[in-house]
């Protein structure tokens, strides 16, 4: 009788060890960077760390979406070290991640202040002047970042929706053309190119960039109803109302109150 007990407790202490594996194998383990980062935060915060260390987990962090944290790893770094330009643009980066896009200007102006010759201050500082709608000191900051040579033909992009913020079409026009000398299948810079050409007059042109924008993107809403516009502007009222129906079918919900206006239907 003790035999079978003694049987009993054996298999039972076995088959709770295996359980035990099981349930541990299924159990979710961290990806292997998660784990390096935290065993490196432990022995940061148990050793006296550097400015290397400190970047380096930063940039770890940022990678994995840790803005908050590789913040303050960059705010440590930089009060172990002088002033550095590579941590304050990747500091005033990671800020534009969180919408700091004050802070973010205040760290790319102290970069720019170590070094006023590098093209890539200037242009993430123009980028977050654009996002507070600034767009006279967007334009400055492209500007200068593309006399510094950058290799970023965005710049010509981003300060074209500056001057069309500002309404200057001919200027707007002249950089998305620069843009898309370079990316030739940019529906976004033909109907740029499009829309400015319509504020200025010039109609027909625009009708052939917003022809070239629909055929890249047939989704363009905004494309179809500035068509219809200039379509108005022939007297071509068949043309002008099916761009605007199919503007306000694409979601330009505006199209509906010109609808109305110029394309009455036939109550007979």
């Amino acid at each position: 009788m003790n035999g079978e007990v003694l049987y009993i407790i054996i298999i039972s202490v076995i088959f709770i060890i295996f359980a035990f594996k099981i349930i541990n194998s299924k159990k979710r383990k961290l990806p292997y960077r998660t784990r390096k980062i935290l065993e490196q935060s432990l022995n940061i915060e148990l050793d006296k760390a550097t400015e290397e260390e400190y970047t380096a987990r930063a940039k770890e962090r940022e990678k994995l979406k840790d803005y908050k944290g590789a913040l303050e790893d960059y705010d440590k770094a930089l009060k172990i070290s002088a002033p550095d330009y590579e941590i304050l643009f990747r500091r005033g980066i990671a800020k534009t991640k969180i919408n700091d896009f004050t802070g973010a200007i205040n760290d790319f102006t102290s970069a720019i202040n170590l070094n006023p010759n590098e093209p890539s201050a200037y242009f993430a500082r123009g980028l977050s002047y654009s996002h507070l709608k600034e767009f006279n000191e967007a334009i400055k900051d492209f500007s200068k970042a593309i006399e510094r040579g950058l290799m970023e033909v965005s710049a010509f992009y981003h300060r074209g929706k500056c001057y069309v913020e500002l309404n200057n079409f001919i200027e707007a026009k002249l950089d998305f053309q620069n843009y898309l000398n370079h990316k030739t299948e940019s529906a976004e810079a033909n109907y740029y190119i499009g829309f400015c050409d319509y504020k200025l007059g010039n109609y027909e042109e625009s009708i052939k960039k917003l022809d070239k924008c629909i055929e890249l993107n047939p989704n363009h809403e905004s494309a179809y109803f500035y068509r219809a516009m200039c379509k108005k502007e022939f007297n071509d009222i068949d043309g002008c109302c099916k761009d605007l129906d199919l503007a306000m079918k694409k979601g330009y919900l505006m199209a509906y109150h010109y609808i109305k206006q110029y394309c009455k239907k036939d109550e007979n």
